[in-house]
């Protein structure tokens, strides 16, 4: 019998928002944080436009990106050896969060159908809602204009 088990799939582009909130109060660890991010992007994307995928994908991935990622969380790691938790640390807050969801972080490093962020989703998603509520509004704004005895027509 074959056992499947579910991970809760985080993206890094989720954790990148949070570092960067925290960019104001400690800029340089946040920008270590953020560039860590941006190699794995880069990374990714390089093997996107090369049209990689399947197997090649996820050779690739682990053959470039991994190491990245490992040595994200060995940095993180690092982070909170030398500074301990301060709950007052904006960044530390960040890279707890980021460790905290290290393993849905990984997965898109062991599936090459996983794509390392949801963002070309969630724009062509952002249309739908946009549209009715612009609907909405307008349909509003026509009903204010009939229904105000001071509208002009």
């Amino acid at each position: 019998m074959n056992k499947t088990t579910s991970v809760l799939l985080y993206y890094p582009s989720r954790a990148a928002k949070h570092v960067y909130e925290a960019q104001d109060m400690e800029p340089d660890a946040a920008e270590q944080a953020l560039n860590w991010i941006g190699a794995l992007y880069h990374v990714e994307t390089q093997i996107r436009k090369q049209g990689f995928s399947g197997q090649c994908k996820l050779a690739l991935s682990q053959k470039q990106v991994k190491p990245i990622a490992v040595e994200f969380f060995a940095w993180i790691e690092k982070q909170f050896d030398a500074r301990g938790f301060l709950p007052s640390s904006p960044v530390l807050g960040a890279l707890a969060y980021i460790r905290e969801r290290r393993a849905g972080l990984e997965v898109y490093l062991d599936d090459a159908e996983v794509s390392i962020d949801t963002n070309h989703n969630e724009r062509a998603l952002r249309v739908i809602p946009m549209d009715r509520i612009r609907g909405k509004t307008h349909r509003y704004c026509e009903k204010l204009a009939r229904d105000l005895p001071h509208a002009r027509h």
